[in-house]
């Protein structure tokens, strides 16, 4: 079975008018004609070739269906993958923190607040927020920026914490994540 067929500007092989719109057409993968849909809803059947119009077409629905539905799990597994990086890297960060001769509960409060902050936004994030998916790339672009200072003054580590941060943003940023936090806000899957 090749590609799908190219409708627009042909003529309907039922009807015989031109197809204006790809919308509300059809194309058989096997012979190449035309139609609008509403033109073979009663025959089902390619009135050229004599193919079965709608095996054809719940066929090639099921194997889109599958396609989509690999890519949206792999976008999730992307996305899971992001916020765990970061609620790691704030968890770590709280931990490390503790372990300072700068360590006092001041810094561990408000360690703590940005924990739980983080796990919150991460929450959202995958819920498909997108103010919150915005507001996740922003704050991972200005960490990758502060490590890349504090790297002058602290050292090796947070250039360690920077590479963290990119690396959650780089996962943020792909195709698939996007596609995937896209149907999550159009709720085009269920419940996890």
């Amino acid at each position: 079975m090749e590609g799908p067929v190219q409708t627009v500007g042909k003529p309907c092989v039922v009807c015989d008018e031109r197809i204006k719109r790809a919308s509300g057409t059809g194309g058989c993968p096997s012979c190449a004609v035309v139609f609008h849909r509403r033109c073979l809803e009663r025959a089902g059947r390619c009135p050229e070739c004599g193919e079965d119009y709608r095996a054809q077409q719940e066929a090639i629905e099921s194997e889109q269906d599958e396609a989509r539905f690999i890519a949206l799990a792999r976008g999730r597994a992307l996305v899971l993958g992001a916020l765990t990086l970061l609620v790691a890297a704030g968890v770590i960060s709280l931990l490390a923190g503790a372990w300072t001769a700068s360590f006092t509960p001041e810094s561990l409060a408000a360690g703590g607040v940005r924990v739980t902050l983080t796990i919150g936004l991460s929450v959202l994030v995958f819920r498909g927020k997108k103010w919150a998916y915005q507001i996740t790339i922003a704050l991972a672009l200005a960490a990758v920026l502060w490590s890349g200072q504090l790297a002058l003054v602290r050292g090796p580590a947070s250039l360690v914490a920077g590479g963290v941060y990119a690396a959650v943003l780089l996962l943020l940023l792909l195709p698939r994540t996007r596609d995937y936090l896209e149907a999550k806000r159009w709720k085009h899957l269920d419940a996890d």
